[in-house]
């Protein structure tokens, strides 16, 4: 008789233990759920990232061909200014000497 009240005891004690044990998994359940969705959105950031930096730097050597084309435009047009400033003026040279 004195038996039965402890091995109910024990068993209560059990059972809460069962209960307290059970909330705590799901708890690391949901935790490492949670964890492998921060991982997932942290892959997804730097592949994007990633993506940005290409595209960036694309842009940027773009941007670098047509100012170096631009650039040799540019010097093209001053060469042709100064041949046909030069030209205009051996043609008024040649006028106001005849």
């Amino acid at each position: 008789r004195d038996l039965v009240p402890k091995v109910i005891h024990i068993l209560e004690l059990l059972e809460l233990q069962a209960a307290k044990n059970e909330k705590e998994t799901d708890q690391l359940m949901e935790m490492k759920s949670r964890i492998e969705r921060l991982e997932m959105e942290k892959n997804e950031t730097r592949e994007l990232r990633e993506k940005f930096d290409r595209e960036l730097e694309l842009i940027e050597e773009q941007w670098r061909k047509e100012a170096d084309n631009l650039m040799g435009l540019v010097s093209k047009l001053e060469d042709e200014n100064r041949r046909l400033r030069d030209e205009l003026q051996h043609k008024t040279n040649l006028n106001e000497t005849s």
